[in-house]
């Protein structure tokens, strides 16, 4: 829970409350094949990226197969700055834009980020196949998951 206030200038109340304290926090997290290679890319890329921004590179790597690595990228932020919700969402949102369009697609969006799933990218086509076949009538979760067209 300590992590949760990396940002904030005091340390964390005995009865940590984040939301009351108004820590910010936003996860993104894009899958990439388990080599060398693409691990070196994507933390590279992250790091760069979360700097320019303005925010430490923090990120954990996580095997979720013998060929598949979720990376959970973390912006920890502190919501009582003036401007700091709208700068680390712009992080989060360059951050996603630029691990799809680098062929990281993500393991999870954020309802935030549902409007980058494209219905032009393999990305979004496959979503929209696996949609149109497990929910026919559009039930389910609408608006979540659902490819601009």
């Amino acid at each position: 829970m300590a992590s949760v206030y990396w940002r904030k200038k005091t340390p964390p109340p005995a009865s940590p409350d984040p939301d009351r304290d108004r820590c910010g926090l936003l996860w993104c997290s894009p899958v990439l094949p388990n080599t060398g290679p693409d691990v070196e890319a994507v933390t590279t890329l992250v790091t760069r990226l979360l700097l320019e921004h303005g925010f430490e590179p923090q990120m954990s790597l996580s095997l979720a197969g013998e060929r598949m690595i979720i990376c959970i990228i973390t912006i920890a932020y502190d919501r009582d700055v003036p401007g700091e919700d709208e700068r680390a969402m712009a992080c989060y949102l360059r951050l996603s834009e630029t691990m799809i369009a680098k062929g990281y697609p993500p393991y999870r969006l954020s309802v935030a980020s549902m409007a980058q799933v494209d219905s032009q990218t393999t990305y979004g086509a496959t979503l929209s196949a696996i949609r149109s076949a497990l929910d026919p009538n559009g039930i389910m979760a609408p608006g979540r998951y659902q490819p601009e067209s």
